[in-house]
This record gives structure tokens, sequence and C-alpha cells, in this order.
């Protein structure tokens, strides 16, 4: 963690190259870190499909890192194209005769704490509204914030999950839980060793939604989990804006809410929620 923090916190907050994304997503143990021409080197596996993938961070001798590194991709077993390359290291090859795309598909959604705890814009004020409703339809609910490293909020953390899956399926909504549950699982059973704020929702004692997010430097938090019942109207809306609230009091005034992975209903919700800027990535072949 070390290691790593040591480069990521020289640069913007990218989600990819974040420790505890990292760490939580190489759900079948074969991600790799290694060093190159002063720069941070990973072997990722792909978010949905574990395929595994090359990438850097960094912009020493950037032209020499990225060659080696293609050169390097089909003794890992993946094709020579480097994913999840920053805006910055874009920048430093731009004259390197490689083939430099923007991913949009990959870029990080970046909001305003402000913006979202007190909405101005007329679309997230139907998110306010849809948020006091929630408090008038459900009395009895309190918003918390908690230690993730207390165990005896794992099980309720893990019911959530599952019932959002249910609720996707009763619906016949596609929905991708197999690697998000082993990744959750991972971050609870690590808990104590990353500075992680919980929030969560409880209706009359009982956990109905929760955020996992990481304060990070530069005025900067990263959303790695939020999970809700969604038979409660607006909870999505309200709980949104709570931890937006609880951010912001924490000195916390932009909010990476990470990418879409090409999946329509990830890209709406974020867009409906009007990002003030993405932190860009680009992918890089010869």
């Amino acid at each position: 963690k070390k290691t790593i923090e040591n480069f990521t916190h020289r640069h913007r907050p990218y989600s990819d190259f974040n420790f505890t994304n990292l760490w939580i997503w190489d759900v079948l143990n074969s991600r790799k870190i290694s060093l190159l021409n002063e720069n941070l080197v990973v072997l990722f596996s792909d978010y949905r499909t574990t395929q595994p993938s090359l990438s850097f961070l960094g912009v020493n001798k950037a032209k020499e890192t990225a060659v080696s590194l293609l050169n390097d991709s089909f003794a890992f077993n993946t094709r020579p194209l480097l994913k999840f390359i920053t805006e910055e290291t874009a920048t430093a090859l731009a004259d390197s005769g490689l083939t430099v795309v923007e991913d949009a598909l990959n870029h990080d959604y970046i909001f305003s704490t402000k913006n979202i705890a007190f909405p101005e814009h007329k679309n997230l004020k139907a998110k306010k509204r849809l948020a006091n409703q929630f408090i008038a339809n459900n009395p009895h609910i309190e918003f918390t914030t908690k230690e993730l490293s207390d165990p005896s909020t794992h099980e309720q953390i893990l019911t959530i999950l599952r019932c959002w899956e249910q609720n996707k399926m009763q619906a016949n909504k596609p929905y991708e839980i197999k690697y998000e549950e082993i990744a959750l699982q991972r971050i609870l059973k690590s808990a104590i060793d990353h500075d992680l704020n919980l929030s969560c929702i409880y209706d009359e004692g009982v956990m109905i939604a929760f955020s996992v997010d990481e304060i990070l430097p530069d005025g900067f938090a990263l959303s790695h989990f939020v999970k809700a019942d969604v038979k409660y109207r607006g909870i999505y809306e309200y709980l949104n804006q709570a931890v937006a609230g609880y951010l912001q009091s924490s000195g916390v005034e932009y909010w990476n809410w990470e990418q879409d992975l090409n999946i329509e209903g990830l890209r709406m919700l974020k867009t409906s929620y009007r990002p003030i800027h993405f932190l860009k990535k680009y992918t890089v072949t010869y």
C-alpha cells in the first residue's frame, strides 16, 4: 500500500490505480505490480471479464515504457493494448508514434459534493424532491456513519447486496453480481487495513442502504460501493445527498464515482447527477 500510494498521491486520483481498488478487485489473485523507468506498472484483470491487460502510471520515459510493455504483452497472455492510461501519460505520448485513443467507457465521473448535498440544478432538484419524499414516507429512518472494520455490520452489508440482486432479478433487469460480491467480501475481510468510511441508512434498526467511500488527498473522495433496498422509493437520492453532505463536512470537494464500464444503467444514473468533469483515460497500441 505504501509503495503504490507513493505513486498515486503524485497524480490525480484515478480509480483504477487506487490501492483499495487494486486490492479488492483482484478477485482471481492474479494482479501484479512492478516498477519500470520510475513508473508504476500494473497487470490488471478486467472488472467484468477478468481478462488481463497491462497499464502504467507516470510520465518518465513514457514512450520507452509503453513500447516495452506492448512488447511484453504476449508474455502475459494479453494483446498489445495498454488500458487505463491517464490523460497526463497520454499527453506525454502525443509525439511517440504510438496510437493513443480516448477510452470514454472508462472515464471516471467527478461530482461536486456541494452540488449533490445542496442541489440547485433543475435535474438535481428533482432528486432532492425524491429524497424528501423518502424522508416523509419513512419517518423512522436514520443516517449514520460507522467503522467498516466493525464485524457487526458485515452481514447486514451483504444482506443489502443480496437484496439488491433479488430486486434486479424480480424486475428482469440485467445485473452483474458474481465478482462484485467477491470484491465486497475482500474489502470487509481486510477493512482494518483500509481507511474507509461506511455510511448507512437504517429503518427501525434494520440497515436498508450503505455507501463505502475513501477520503483521499487534495479534497477528493472515491466511491467504492453503494447499494440500497430499492423497494424504498427515493432511497438512493437520499443516500447520495446525505453522503455528499457528510463528505463535504469532512473537507471533500470532489467525489469520484469511477467509470460506467459501458453498463447503460450506470451511465444513465451517473450522467443524471451532472458530473462537473471527468478523469479521462486512454488506450495505447502500436
